[in-house]
């Protein structure tokens, strides 16, 4: 983790190596076929995550204040997270920074909890979510206040990363919810499975409305895997962060769109495959655009 300075501004960022690749089903493959597509997801994770390694080995042995990397900015801070996890999503809340974890090896270390009060020693003191086999890519934090809870409530979203495992189940992959009000001791208040068809929570935002506070969770290609055909988007109530409980989906589909990653069965519906990844949120009681999540 890097932090960087401008003025009194300080902006938190992970350093990290990402590469992509799309390995889809066959033309024409059907919802039943998962075993093929998480058997491709998996073998071009691995091959990517392969060379990743070696690249991010070499870089690593850089010093990140070696020279300027953002015109306006330097470096005033820099913490070595631990573990071979990719990092993930960072969100800052006060004088503590969440950084998600994703991609393989998938050691389930969950959400790092990071003290950058002083931001040129920001020191690891906690992680939260840490479930074997999944990652925590997304994480949000907010507070909170409704008739059932006050405080900093954390949201993530637990998604499967590990796709050889036999232990884990759709119940394994949804919301993980914590007080981190003290983020020195923060205290699990619930965890809500979704069923997703195995894939689980990609990206969420956490939003208040009084005495009401919501998850928006998206759980890309669900109408695709998921038997049930539940939405991409799942709408969970967390006004009472111990007892969540999911309130509305929808998905690509009810939008005219095409669900499902299958660019064949897509072509011949004369569409484009759809899932639908981040959710955004507008507030039009005082802003016109909202805030991207991804």
């Amino acid at each position: 983790m890097v932090v960087w300075g401008r003025r009194s501004t300080v902006l938190v960022t992970t350093v990290a190596l990402v590469a992509t690749a799309a390995m889809l089903p066959a033309v024409g493959a059907a919802p039943r076929r998962r075993p093929l597509y998480v058997l491709r997801y998996r073998a071009a994770s691995e091959h990517w995550v392969e060379r990743l390694r070696g690249q991010a080995s070499r870089v690593a042995a850089r010093s990140v204040s070696a020279k300027p990397m953002a015109e306006g900015f330097s470096v005033v801070g820099h913490a070595d997270l631990g573990g071979a996890d990719v990092n993930g999503d960072v969100w800052v809340h006060d004088d503590h920074a969440y950084v998600g974890t994703w991609a393989d090896p998938c050691d389930g270390l969950g959400v790092k909890v990071i003290d950058v009060s002083d931001p040129s020693h920001p020191a690891l003191v906690g992680r939260v979510a840490a479930i074997p086999g999944t990652s925590a890519e997304d994480v949000v934090v907010r507070t909170v206040s409704t008739p059932w809870f006050t405080g900093d409530l954390l949201a993530t979203g637990i998604q499967r990363c590990d796709y050889t495992s036999s232990e884990l189940d759709d119940d394994t992959f949804g919301v993980d919810l914590w007080d981190v009000t003290d983020p020195s001791d923060p205290v699990h208040l619930a965890h809500l499975g979704l069923t997703t068809g195995g894939g689980g929570v990609h990206e969420l935002d956490l939003i208040d409305r009084g005495r009401r506070a919501y998850v928006i969770a998206t759980t890309p290609w669900s109408e695709w895997f998921d038997p049930s055909g539940a939405g991409d988007v799942r709408i969970v109530d967390v006004s009472d962060p111990v007892r969540p409980v999911e309130v509305a989906d929808w998905g690509a589909g009810e939008q005219g769109l095409s669900p499902g990653p299958s660019p064949g069965w897509a072509r011949s519906q004369r569409r484009s495959p759809t899932a639908l990844g981040s959710p955004r949120t507008v507030d039009s009681r005082t802003s016109p655009t909202g805030t991207w999540v991804w």
